[in-house]
This record gives C-alpha cells, structure tokens and sequence, in this order.
C-alpha cells in the first residue's frame, strides 16, 4: 500500500489541473490518460489489498498461533533420555 499516496498525489494533480489552460497544445488528452491510469493502478492496489494480502496476513497469523499453542504443549520431547 506503500504506493497508494503517491498515486493519489498524481490523481489530485491531473484533476486541479484541469482547470488550468493548456501549456502545450495536447496536455489535456494526456492528463486523461495518466489521470485513468492512476485512477487504475489505485483500484488495482485496493483490490490487491483486499484479495490477496489480507487473507494471506490472516493465514499467517493462524499458522504462527497453531505453531505456538503446538510448541507450548511440547516439553523436549524430541531428546531421547538414555537411562
């Protein structure tokens, strides 16, 4: 999500620029495009958040507390004691 602000930076750019007359004759039509894109790459990023690194944080939330419960009711059970 690291690239979400500055995405949202060129979003607020190209739309304030709008309003501004055009410098180079074509500006416009470019704004809209790298406006789209941005607008996006944002939807992407939100999707990406919300399908894939959620559930993947979930999992290996509940993978590291079964190795912990697992762990805890272990006493070094794994050392043969020779007697």
């Amino acid at each position: 999500m690291g690239a979400l602000a500055p995405l949202v930076a060129v979003v607020l750019v190209a739309e304030f620029g709008q309003y501004w007359p055009e410098a180079v004759r074509g500006s416009h039509a470019i704004g809209e495009v790298v406006r789209n894109l941005a607008y996006a790459l944002i939807g992407a990023l939100i999707f990406n958040w919300i399908i894939v690194e959620l559930p993947e944080r979930r999992r290996r939330r509940a993978a590291y507390e079964y190795n912990k419960v697992s762990r805890a009711g272990s006493d070094g059970g794994s050392q043969s004691q020779r007697g």
